[in-house]
């Protein structure tokens, strides 16, 4: 079976629904791999270009992108790189203000028992707030 990492346009046009041609050829990728044709394999990194394009072309809201998201990491025919470090983080990232890398960054630190250097402390503190919140 034919192995293919997949790049973030595929996934907007599939997602947007917005260029007749492409769109169709996303579906039909997708369908391949619905039915074991072949194996699309979507990394961390084209999560956070895709979650870019939405917001700053496309102007979605933080929430809705993280819905939008949500649908192609839980998306069993398609083989996600640390799928359950994204379901995670995009749970979190439709309830929580902040950066997406942000919180991709945390949660590795976190599984890793280390902390986070970054000079946005406003976004850690909302992280950690909720992370919290989230213990009692």
């Amino acid at each position: 079976m034919k192995t293919y990492y997949v790049d973030a346009n595929i996934f907007l046009r599939f997602l947007l629904n917005d260029h007749e041609s492409f769109s169709r050829q996303a579906r039909r990728y997708l369908e391949k791999a619905q039915r074991g044709e072949v194996r699309l394999v979507l990394t961390t990194e084209i999560i956070l270009e895709i979650n870019y394009v939405l917001r700053s072309v496309y102007s979605l809201a933080r929430q809705e992108t993280a819905k939008k998201l949500q649908v192609i990491v839980r998306t069993s025919y398609v083989d996600v790189l640390e799928r359950d470090l994204l379901v995670e983080v995009l749970d979190k990232y439709e309830r929580i203000n902040v950066d997406l890398a942000d919180l991709i960054l945390y949660e590795k630190a976190q599984m890793a028992e280390a902390g986070v250097l970054s000079f946005d402390k406003a976004d850690m503190k909302k992280i950690q707030a909720q992370a919290v919140k989230k213990e009692m």
